[in-house]
């Protein structure tokens, strides 16, 4: 989080499209259970003041601990960071397209055009 001219310069949120081997998958999911991760979580929230990195909505319940990289494995805590629950969907935008097929289905109407 940046100053600038006493104007708050806020991080630059996309759309992710995560290729599906980088997706949770079952083991992964499970992690999420346990303490260690609790414990991670906790000190990411606290780290961030419970705030969203790219919206700045602070909020001490439903935050989420976010991997930047899309990596649900690297639990680094340069990877780590809190979002909020809105932020989380748009970023996560791209995967629901690809589930949806709606990517592919983009990439075919441009091939006609």
């Amino acid at each position: 989080m940046e100053m600038a001219t006493n104007r708050l310069i806020m991080k630059q949120l996309y759309p992710s499209f995560a290729p599906p081997e980088k997706w949770r998958n079952k083991t992964q999911s499970k992690k999420l259970k346990s303490d260690e991760w609790r414990l991670l979580r906790e000190k990411i929230l606290k780290k961030d003041n419970y705030t969203c990195a790219y919206c700045q909505y602070r909020l001490e319940k439903y935050q989420i601990v976010d991997h930047i990289n899309g990596d649900p494995e690297d639990n680094n805590l340069e990877n780590l960071q809190t979002i909020c629950q809105m932020c989380n969907i748009v970023k996560h935008a791209g995967q629901g397209c690809v589930i949806q097929d709606i990517v592919d289905l983009y990439r075919e109407v441009c091939k006609i055009s």
